[in-house]
Parts: structure tokens; sequence; C-alpha cells
């Protein structure tokens, strides 16, 4: 009998998930501009008494964690880009923390929030960034969810035994083994919080060499502490070759790790009913929030999340706080919202088919905004953050170049800008997809 491993959920579908974010808005208009990148990459002091993204000695950037602040949403001026929900949520090419973003391009980069630069994740002088100059920030094509957590850096990549996470400085030097998983994929999402990692692992059972299809599979939900590398499994549930079980990791707020359970078909083990959970990193609990039958989030920020219910052939569309459990229905969708929902402030935006559209949480009412056939260069979500009082919206954009070719890049738009359909974005770099 082998054993194929994969993780929880693919990429596309946890792109749907992620909302770890900042709150706050405004209603200035974003001055136009272009975005930069710093080729002089990062210091390795991530630790120093310099604030976050001031100068740090030799003159770059420094990556702290920012204390957590209370959202007035007024203009708390450049060091409160984001607030601080002390954790960490991502997928396998992007992870979102409090300071910036870590993307997996061709290269590993970090977005800060404060300066709206992209920096390669690599210190040396003169270096160029590329696998000729060995450079740090240049690693090899398994490297999957990468991110920056308490000054060090954190990857999972191929080993011998399988898959390993292993932590490095922050520009990537001195990388050392801390956990490995014997397991054949990495993907899916992961959240961070209270010095931990959690992630779902699913273990499929292959009896016939020439049957792709699976005869079982084993559902993991792990937690890792990311001083010492201990592994504590927090559940394990058993099902047959047809069955969907997800632990989906996907949003940090007031301590806790939230995420989406669906067991279809679950036969044995620690088997929870659908709906959405919390996990208490200090007892390792997994506790109920809202119990629903194919559950979905379309998108999670500040310790709320847009959840959608299939019920009588429709799709509904609603608001649930975390800290209440308070429900509240926004509206009825003609399909599940797709790839490029975002939370804001007082709206939530999704695109249905070729359209987008938004749904204000004040008065109620849904506009469409945009014609997606007809704007090529739209802009499609990623992370919502705060800067200076007004929400910004970090997404992916898709255009042609004169070859014909297709390309993608990262890059900023203020969320009042999007609304009013305009594509006058912030590039921060390619995206390599």
């Amino acid at each position: 009998m082998r054993r194929m491993c994969r993780w929880v959920s693919g990429i596309f579908a946890a792109v749907l998930l992620i909302g770890l974010c900042g709150c706050g808005g405004g209603n200035e208009k974003e001055p136009a501009a272009a975005g930069e990148i710093r080729d002089a990459g990062i210091p390795l002091e991530s630790r120093g008494e310099t604030g976050a993204g001031q100068a740090a000695p030799g003159g770059e950037a420094s990556l702290q964690t920012e204390e957590k602040t209370e959202n007035t949403g007024e203009s708390q001026g450049a060091e409160a880009v984001h607030l601080a929900e002390s954790g960490v949520t991502g997928t396998t090419l992007l992870t979102m923390g409090a300071e910036g973003i870590v993307m997996l391009t061709d290269k590993m980069m970090f977005y800060d929030y404060q300066t709206g630069t992209a920096y390669p994740l690599c210190n040396r002088p003169n270096c160029r960034h590329d696998s000729d100059s060995e450079c740090a920030a240049v690693l090899g094509k398994a490297t999957q969810m990468a991110f920056l957590y308490e000054g060090d850096l954190y990857y999972f990549d191929s080993a011998e035994e399988g898959w390993a996470l292993y932590r490095a400085d922050v520009s990537g030097e001195n990388r050392r083994e801390l956990a490995v998983f014997e397991f054949s994929g990495v993907g899916g999402t992961i959240a961070v919080t209270d010095g931990k990692l959690y992630l779902g692992l699913e273990e499929y059972t292959m009896e016939d060499p020439d049957d792709d299809r699976p005869a079982g599979c084993e559902i993991l939900l792990l937690e890792v502490d990311l001083e010492t590398g201990d592994t504590r499994t927090l559940l394990k549930c058993e099902g047959a070759g047809d069955s969907r079980i997800l632990w989906t990791p996907s949003h940090v707020y007031d301590g806790r790790v939230y995420m989406t359970v669906e067991s279809r078909g679950a036969t044995g083990g620690d088997i929870l009913e659908e709906g959405i959970y919390a996990i208490d990193p200090a007892s390792g609990q997994v506790e109920p929030v809202l119990l629903l039958e194919e559950p979905g989030v379309a998108a999670w920020r500040c310790g709320r999340a847009v959840y959608y219910q299939r019920t009588t052939g429709k799709i509904r569309l609603n608001l649930l706080d975390l800290e209440t459990g308070e429900t509240k229905e926004l509206t009825e969708a003609s399909d599940i919202p797709a790839y490029g929902s975002v939370l804001l402030d007082d709206a939530f935006a999704w695109r249905e088919a070729d359209q987008w559209k938004v749904c204000s949480f004040s008065d109620g009412t849904v506009k469409e905004f945009r014609d997606l056939p007809a704007q090529a260069q739209a802009l499609f979500p990623e992370e919502v953050f705060v800067k200076d009082g007004r929400e910004m919206i970090f997404g992916e954009s898709y255009s042609k170049k004169e070859t014909g070719e297709a390309e993608s890049f990262y890059a900023v738009l203020s969320a009042e800008a999007f609304l009013a359909d305009s594509t006058d974005y912030q590039v921060v770099c390619e995206s390599g997809f």
C-alpha cells in the first residue's frame, strides 16, 4: 500500500479565504505614483530600537512587530499603518503580517506598508538578486509559504524526508531546519500567532498504483512551536476516498486563530460539524463559532468575516462578528464570490461572473461598479491595510505586453479609487505567475 500526501486546499481556493488586515478608513484621493523596487534589500537587524519603517543603521528600513493599537478611524501617522493583530496569515505564495507582505515571485520579496516599497529579502551589498549571485532571496522552486514573524524568516522547502520548515535571519541568511514533515506536497493556508504556526495536513492512502483515486484519507490539524520546532496534533480525522474534509486556518484576531471546517464523508477520529471554528493557542482547544452546512468564507478582516450559505438555490452573503458571534444578512448573490473578494470598513466587494459588485453596510445598497471584459487591468484584491487613516488595497493585476504575452504584477490602490473603478494604482513588482 502506498501513501500520498497533500495540503488541505489548493492555492486558488485558499486565496478566497485570506483577509487578516487593518481597519480604518478615509476618503482622500490617492495621488498617482509609481511603485519602487529597492535593490539594496533589507537589513539583518530586525529587533533593534529602530521604529518600524524608520531608518535603521545602514539606511535601510527595519522590520519590527508593532504594538497593538486602537482603531479610531482617523489618521494615526505613518507609524500606525496596520492594526497590529499579532499574527500572520497566508497561502502558498503570499503571507500577510502587521507590517507588510512576503511575496514569492522569482525571489522572496517583502512589501512594506509604510514605505510603499518592495524589498528582496537579501542584505548582501551590490547583490544582483539572481541565482548566479547566490542571493539568499532566490530559493528553489519548491519554496512555499514564506513569512516573517518576530524578527525571523520562516518558509517550507523540500527535504530528504519530505518537507521541512526552516528558520533564517530576516535576510534569508543562516538557515536552520526547524521541523520535518513526512508528506509529499505543500499548499493551502497557514496562520501564526503567539509563537505558533497552525496548518492543516491531508494524507491520502492509495491501494492501486494504477488508480489515482484514493482509498482513504487522514486529516491532521497541526500546531508547530516556532521557537523549538515541537509539533502537536490538535485534531485527527479519517475518511473514505471521496471524503471532503478541510481545515483551513485563515485568520488571527484577539489571540485566536479562525478557520473553516468542511467534513463531508468523515468516518472516524475527531469529526467536527461543519462551520467556522476558533483555535485557542494557550490550550490548543478548537471551539465552534458558527455552525453551518457547506461553509465558505469570502473574506476575513479585523474580527469580521463575510461568509456565504447555499439555501433554496440561492447564495446568501452574511457578516459575522467574531467577538460577539452576531450575524447580519447582507444580500443575495447569483454565484459564490470569486477570487478577489474584499472586506472594507463599511462595504464588501466581490466578483460575480463578469461583474464586480459592492454592498454597503450602512444602507444595504448593492451596486455594480466594474465590467471585467472592459477593464483588462483591474486590480484583484489580496489584502487591505490602513495608511494615514486611509484603506489601501494590495492586489494583483494582469495585462498584455505589446508582444501579446500576458504579464501579472502586484499593485496598491486606495479603496476609494478601487470602488470608483480606477486603475491608477502603484505597481509594486511583477508577481511572476
